[in-house]
């Protein structure tokens, strides 16, 4: 028998502990998942944890700065108040520490990238889950230090620390999604990652809903309340993947000084470039190429749209900041149920493909982002949310389309990579769409939605190549070699 990594497909399969198989004579304990649950629980607690510390720390570091620049104000009242006309003089200081806390926080993960997505393809993909909650534990603990002492704010930067050395969001999410990928047969793969993708939505809006709240309960401790709080729930999240998630990389013997070894290894990045961008029968290079440039379009459109939207808002509407955050918890809402029923309706009940399905979608982001920057009332935002709210179940039918174009044992391969080039797309989407809006607002302010409108036609119409393509192309080609090379070393 070959002894090389295989996976397991039923990740309640206790047959194998600790890469040994098991006595089959015993009776094998199974534990019964509501749902169907793997690593979406984690996702939740996760994400909920990060953004309700996360909307807290800017209004924490406009407090630090305040005292740091000895401003002749009550700076604690910043919480609740405008600074006035200082607020010009604190909100570029803390622009740029956010900046380089973001780059601080992306760069080093995203080189990492190149190299655990070929390790998690033989070692498992537990480890890439398991490590960065433990850099974000350490990351509040520090971030409650930071609370506690009177520190300069630029200090906040070194709080990211756990995460540069453990790896950030990124690298636990690369390990999630190949980890639903593993487990999932090829009929559910789409629901799964819709799921998945659902999870992390209602993590996001949950954790801004309820930060004001939580914070609001210990008037004299709310910051270190908050971030103890998301500490407790990463503890969680780490202790549901360490206990509740079986590894779906079975069958591996190997040290922890040889997996380290293997970790750092130059070759594997060669061996990602070459597996995920060398030759390949059929149409599957063009179409995972395809993929992988529309899936960083429609997050260029997302996040630059996100970037100018309350100045848009404010600008055209008139609106203020509790207008504002209503709306980003509506169209939070609006996008978890447009996920979970699309690929419900359409991938799971009707079973049509997912390259037409993705197509849809982005032709509905389209209408959505042209909707709400032709408006000229605020409910035209919302209606734009609506619209555009199935066009949210692009994200995981881009992943199952990509999954399906490569063998199932390198798909961390490919998640790897296309987490470390979306890493730049934030950045780059706050300077194109800052640049854009400020040279449009006094004209026309819209001009940011239809260029996301324009994009989203692009991915459309890209997309419809792909459907093309995929006449040509034998889309069960992988499963057919995996199976035959799995029949000739038995």
């Amino acid at each position: 028998m070959d002894s090389s990594p295989v996976l397991s497909e039923d990740p309640t399969d206790y047959n194998f502990r600790d890469g040994q198989p098991q006595d089959q004579s015993k009776p094998v304990m199974r534990r019964k998942r509501f749902l169907g649950l793997t690593v979406e629980p984690a996702i939740f607690l996760a994400m909920m944890g990060s953004n309700m510390s996360g909307i807290l720390l800017t209004n924490l570091l406009m407090i630090k700065t305040c005292e740091y620049m000895k401003l002749p104000i009550n700076c604690t009242e910043m919480e609740s108040q405008s600074g006035g006309p200082y607020e010009k003089q604190i909100q570029p200081y803390v622009a740029t520490i956010g900046m380089y806390k973001l780059i601080f926080e992306t760069v080093p993960p995203a080189v990492m990238s190149f190299f655990i997505g070929s390790w998690s393809d033989t070692y498992g993909r537990k480890p890439l889950m398991l490590a960065p909650l433990i850099g974000y534990c350490f990351n509040f603990l520090l971030l409650i230090l930071f609370t506690w002492f009177n520190l300069a704010p630029m200090y906040v930067i070194l709080t990211s620390t756990p995460l540069v050395i453990f790896g950030s969001s990124m690298i636990f999410f690369t390990g999630a999604f190949c980890y639903i990928t593993d487990v999932s047969p090829k009929e559910d793969l789409s629901f799964r990652l819709a799921l998945a993708e659902g999870m992390l939505y209602l993590g996001i809006l949950c954790g801004n809903t309820a930060a004001p709240y939580l914070f609001s309960l210990f008037p004299s401790h709310g910051y270190e309340a908050v971030f103890g709080i998301s500490l407790g729930m990463c503890v969680c999240a780490f202790l549901c993947v360490l206990f509740f998630t079986p590894e779906s990389i079975k069958n591996v013997e190997a040290s922890l000084g040889q997996r380290l070894k293997a970790l750092f290894d130059y070759k594997q990045v060669a061996d990602l470039f070459r597996v995920c961008f060398g030759h390949h029968e059929g149409y599957s290079r063009p179409i995972r190429l395809i993929i992988v440039a529309v899936s960083m379009l429609s997050l260029l459109a997302m996040e630059g749209t996100l970037s100018t939207a309350f100045l848009f808002a404010r600008n055209k509407f008139s609106w203020d900041v509790k207008q504002f955050s209503i709306y980003v918890d509506a169209a939070l809402l609006i996008n978890i149920v447009g996920v979970l029923l699309g690929t419900v309706i359409f991938s799971k009940w009707a079973k049509l493909p997912n390259e037409p399905l993705s197509c849809f979608g982005y032709f509905l982001k389209c209408c959505g982002y042209l909707i709400g920057g032709l408006g000229n009332a605020g409910w035209y935002l919302y209606l734009s949310s609506a619209v555009g709210g199935f066009g949210g179940m692009t994200s995981p039918l881009n992943r199952a389309i990509m999954a399906d174009t490569i063998p199932k044992k390198d798909i961390g391969k490919l998640f790897a990579i296309v987490s470390a080039f979306v890493t730049a797309i934030p950045i780059v989407a706050a300077l194109s769409y800052t640049f854009l809006y400020n040279n449009t607002m006094s004209t026309f302010p819209g001009a940011v939605y239809l260029f996301s409108a324009a994009l989203s036609a692009v991915s459309c119409v890209a997309l419809g190549v792909v459907v093309i393509m995929r006449k040509f192309y034998n889309p069960h080609a992988y499963t057919l070699a995996e199976e035959n090379d799995n029949h000739d070393n038995i």
